[in-house]
């Protein structure tokens, strides 16, 4: 289960920005929880609480969950509010230290043995959600199936992006808001009816 351990040693590094308010559960559970879900093919904050609920005996191995598991919308709130270069710098140094631990150059992903590792630590690869994205950016430029991922309402794809330093322009593999979780911003602001409400100031 050293896979399991290397991952909760990277995301001990991570930052929250929000930990003065949530004094109620261990983000590094609700990160770890999150993660697990999505590797088992969650896609949203519910599916990512029934996994949660029905896998809570197996994720107290890891981690206390000493109050249980949040509600679906507290795993989101608690989730967004941990920096998101802190917790990419946690996932690469994941990754890295399972190439150092096995004496590897590089890592090649097998869906068939990434199956086999997760079955052993009680997870299931979900079969048609879960897949193998290229992170394709200015330093990769191979060719691949799929080069983009959506997860929990962010799309991480290839993206024009400018240096802060030298105000030139790269190409990056980053995260922006999903279409899905767009056409639902979008939903709710009709549902609103902001357009009608023209008797009030925007005070």
């Amino acid at each position: 289960f050293t896979f399991i351990i290397n991952m909760l040693k990277s995301l001990d590094n991570i930052s929250d920005w929000s930990s003065h308010i949530n004094q109620e559960h261990d983000v590094i559970g609700i990160c770890f929880l999150v993660l697990s879900a999505v590797i088992s093919g969650a896609q949203s904050w519910a599916d990512c609480y029934e996994f949660g609920t029905l896998k809570l005996m197996w994720l107290r191995k890891y981690r206390s969950f000493a109050n249980g598991i949040p509600s679906q919308q507290n795993i989101g709130r608690i989730f967004r509010g941990v920096s998101k270069q802190s917790l990419l710098d946690a996932l690469l140094s994941w990754v890295n230290e399972h190439r150092l631990s096995t004496g590897l150059s590089s890592i090649v992903i097998d869906w068939k043995v990434l199956k086999e590792r997760f079955e052993a630590c009680g997870l299931e690869l979900h079969p048609t959600k879960t897949k193998i994205a290229y992170c394709k950016d200015g330093s990769r430029k191979g060719k691949h199936v799929n080069i983009s991922f959506d997860f929990l309402g962010y799309t991480f794809r290839p993206r024009l992006c400018r240096n802060r330093q030298t105000q030139g322009i790269f190409v990056s593999f980053t995260p922006a808001v999903s279409r899905n979780a767009q056409k639902e911003m979008i939903k709710k602001i009709r549902m609103l009816g902001i357009r009608k409400l023209t008797d009030l100031s925007l005070e």
